[in-house]
């Protein structure tokens, strides 16, 4: 029964941390067409800065300047590279979206090389749930989650900002010609996939350490947006709940080996059935 509840409570907790990622991706996928495979990396930064002042402003204003820096730094990307990529192909936007991991990572070695670092939870507090106990931290960081991933879907489907992130992904060209303020747009879209990014890798490094690993869940998350459709934030969070399971499930039976190749596995198998992903829309492009 115990473990049970130790599954089920993982699972809960990798599901927000991947739905934090995921919306920032999906968001920045809607709004600027870009497939970024650098939110793993802003999700790693965040860690890393979080270390660094949480000890002098304390958990929440350790977070609160965590996410403004890196929400800073995804207008700085887009600034100074993914700005010069309006009207470009996927292809060439998916490429600078790996230089700019690449850049990331070496500045993170530059400041703090390979040390490992900690992030204390917000209290040492632990709840009762059913034969087992768990961290009220644990409980805290699916709030934050939940909240977070919440308010978003609510600006993005609600909002007039939002509608027109979504008119900017749909035809770049013709958002510019119709007055659009796209660097603008663009620029928030990167704000967002900043600020998800940097909670999401707070979250994430209080149950383990801050080290370069970190980045990987940002590429354990990308199979569960695929999955869902990375149109769809309903998708992707749906698909992060799936994932999140058959990752914890797999890492429990194979001792913690061959859950990320398992969830790979399990995304392969779902897109040669459904290409498009679960909620994905199959779309028509004229020649």
């Amino acid at each position: 029964m115990r473990v049970a509840v130790d599954l089920v409570a993982n699972v809960v907790l990798l599901a927000a941390i991947f739905g934090l990622v995921n919306v920032g991706l999906v968001v920045l996928y809607r709004s600027t067409g870009v497939l970024s495979f650098a939110q793993g990396h802003l999700l790693m930064f965040g860690a890393y800065i979080m270390s660094t002042v949480q000890p002098s402003l304390g958990y929440w204003g350790g977070l609160a300047v965590t996410v403004g820096v890196i929400a800073v730094m995804g207008v700085i990307i887009y600034a100074t590279t993914m700005r010069f990529m309006l009207g470009k192909s996927e292809f060439e936007k998916v490429v600078m979206s790996f230089l700019v991991a690449l850049i990331i990572t070496q500045v993170i070695d530059l400041i703090w090389s390979t040390q490992s670092r900690s992030i204390s939870p917000p209290t040492s507090a632990v709840i009762g749930i059913g034969a087992g106990r768990r961290p009220w931290s644990s409980v805290i960081s699916l709030g934050i989650a939940v909240g977070v991933v919440g308010v978003l879907t609510f600006l993005i489907f609600r909002t007039v900002p939002g509608l027109r992130m979504r008119a900017l992904a749909h035809n770049e060209t013709l958002a510019v010609y119709s007055g659009m303020r796209v660097h603008r747009l663009s620029g928030l879209a990167w704000v967002v996939a900043g600020a998800t990014a940097a909670i999401a890798g707070v979250v994430f490094a209080q149950t383990s350490s801050v080290t370069f690993s970190l980045a990987d869940i940002g590429l354990l998350a990308f199979p569960a947006a695929v999955l869902g459709g990375l149109k769809s934030i309903p998708g992707s969070l749906i698909g992060s709940v799936v994932l999140a399971a058959i990752f914890t499930v797999a890492n429990y039976l194979l001792g913690g080996v061959l859950g990320g190749s398992v969830v790979y596995l399990f995304m392969l198998a779902v897109l040669l059935v459904l290409p498009f992903g679960l909620f994905g829309r199959r779309t028509a492009q004229r020649l």
